[in-house]
């Protein structure tokens, strides 16, 4: 996979081949064009601009830094779930999948579950935003972008074009 548009690449479909890495894992092309897509979705329903691939993997190497420094955490897809029905009060599956093309469980586990990582953490660090939070965590440990002509930029935490 050398082809510098890796979104368009035909092998990035077909299974889990790493995409970015961290001395604890990897985020894969399934997953990023998994969570791209359920972005492009909830843009077209929401009537907002259309989100990058860039974009959608710095959502996924951001939540790959939150949770290799939780490990495992107290928040579970069962707390997510619960935050989703009675805080959002967000129960009709028909709606959710319509707004993001997810299903509630797929819903649950890629965004719910992550935005509450994210908060616990940032109370955890006492970060003013999650912003600031997300440069801390960037500037602190590594991560390896693979594709040639996209690169993690430490100072602003985000995957760019080269």
């Amino acid at each position: 996979m050398v082809s510098t548009n890796i979104y368009q690449h035909n092998l990035s479909e077909s299974g889990l081949w790493p995409i970015i890495c961290s001395s604890r894992g990897c985020v894969t092309t399934s997953g990023w064009h998994k969570h791209y897509r359920a972005r492009l979705v909830f843009a077209r329903e929401t009537k907002q601009s259309m989100p990058t691939p860039e974009e959608a993997l710095t959502t996924l190497a951001r939540q790959h830094l939150v949770d290799k420094v939780l490990g495992d955490s107290s928040i579970t897809l069962g707390s997510a779930r619960r935050y989703r029905e009675e805080v959002l009060q967000a129960k009709d599956e028909e709606k959710i999948m319509k707004a993001t093309g997810l299903n509630l469980n797929d819903y649950d586990s890629m965004v719910i579950l992550p935005l509450l990582k994210q908060e616990m953490l940032r109370q955890r660090m006492k970060g003013e935003t999650l912003e600031k939070m997300f440069e801390q965590l960037a500037a602190e440990r590594k991560l390896w972008v693979l594709p040639r002509g996209l690169v993690w930029d430490k100072e602003t935490a985000e995957v760019k074009q080269k």
